[in-house]
């Protein structure tokens, strides 16, 4: 009786997060070996600052989790401690799990693998998503090429103006 009221649970919980790798707009996996408490912290709150997700999960409920699936190709990269940050934008896990796997200081922090949108991408992938400005830069970056054009034409305006100002010699 106890039994089959843990299988219920897990299936469960298996269920919730299939549902949750499903709709989340990046899911990254990482090997966490080796990380202090304090810096296991300090990574966590800069991740819950972000609206990211990041737990360590077992690999077999990962594995179930993915089974039949289009990340099923992740299968592979299950192996060893796992843990994984999930974000519903596509760009902000792998922006801070790449930040923490570059730094020497948490040298044996390595990213795995993940999957951003749509597609499962290796480390590479997720080192070249992280390289992508952010939602805020790009809009400051749109504003500033929008603003250029203004900018000059308001300076040739002022030019003309005060060229007809000037007293004829």
């Amino acid at each position: 009786m106890a039994s089959e009221k843990i299988l219920e649970v897990k299936k469960q919980q298996m269920a919730e997060l299939r549902e949750k790798l499903l709709t989340m707009g990046s899911v990254i996996l990482a090997d966490y070996r080796g990380l202090t408490v304090a810096q296991d912290t300090a990574m966590r709150s800069e991740m819950r600052k972000a609206n990211i997700e990041y737990k360590v999960i077992k690999n077999r409920l990962l594995k179930k989790a993915v089974e039949g699936t289009k990340y099923e190709d992740l299968m592979p990269h299950l192996e060893g401690p796992t843990s994984v940050a999930m974000s519903e934008d596509e760009i902000s896990a792998a922006k801070i799990m790449s930040k923490y796997a570059n730094m020497k200081e948490y040298g044996k922090f390595e990213l795995k693998a993940g999957v951003i949108g749509d597609q499962i991408v290796d480390v590479n992938g997720i080192e070249a998503y992280a390289k992508i400005p952010g939602k805020n830069e790009l809009i400051a970056m749109m504003l500033g090429g929008m603003k250029a054009p203004i900018t000059s034409l308001a300076l040739v305006l002022k030019a003309i103006l005060e060229k007809k100002e000037e007293p004829a010699a």
